[in-house]
Parts: structure tokens; C-alpha cells; sequence
């Protein structure tokens, strides 16, 4: 699940979503702010800055939470954010 979009299942769903988002913006990048990990997750706090397409830049704060599966594999990624700042 990306921001509070519809869920995407399936790796040709998250590819598909993720390359269309990046048609929007010229570039991010990734600070971890904070992060826990459990037996079968993880939580990350982070600040992602936002290089927009007429060069300014925006940054926000964002919330990741995965979970694993007994075989380690990811069955669940969860990204919260508000995108707004970013095409304001």
C-alpha cells in the first residue's frame, strides 16, 4: 500500500505504480529518522526529500512498516505519508 492508495498486489501491480509515480518527480531521497525491528517486522520513521520537476525541493516525514513471513520473505509494506506538500 502506497500513501492511502488502493493496495497493489503482485510485483507487476507495485512495479506499474511505482513507475508511474516516479514520472512525477525528478528524484528523492531517503534520511531514516528512527527505526525499530521485532521478530516479524520492522517500523522506519523517515524524512524523504523530494526533488519536484521545477527544482524545487520538498521534504516530509513518512512511516514504513513491513512484515515478514515465517520463510523471512516481505507479505506486507506499508507506507504512510501526506504527498500533498509535494505538488502544492
Amino acid at each position: 500500500m502506497f500513501g492511502n492508495g488502493e493496495p497493489m498486489i503482485g510485483p507487476a501491480a507495485v512495479e506499474a505504480g511505482v513507475t508511474g509515480f516516479f514520472t512525477t518527480i525528478k528524484a528523492l531521497r531517503h534520511r531514516i529518522v528512527n527505526e525499530w525491528h521485532g521478530e516479524s517486522g520492522s517500523v522506519a520513521e523517515l524524512e524523504v526529500t523530494y526533488d519536484r520537476l521545477d527544482g524545487k525541493q520538498v521534504a516530509i516525514p513518512v512511516t514504513t512498516i513491513l512484515h515478514r513471513r515465517n520463510d523471512g520473505l516481505i507479505d506486507d509494506y506499508r507506507v504512510m505519508f501526506d504527498l500533498a506538500p509535494v505538488f502544492a
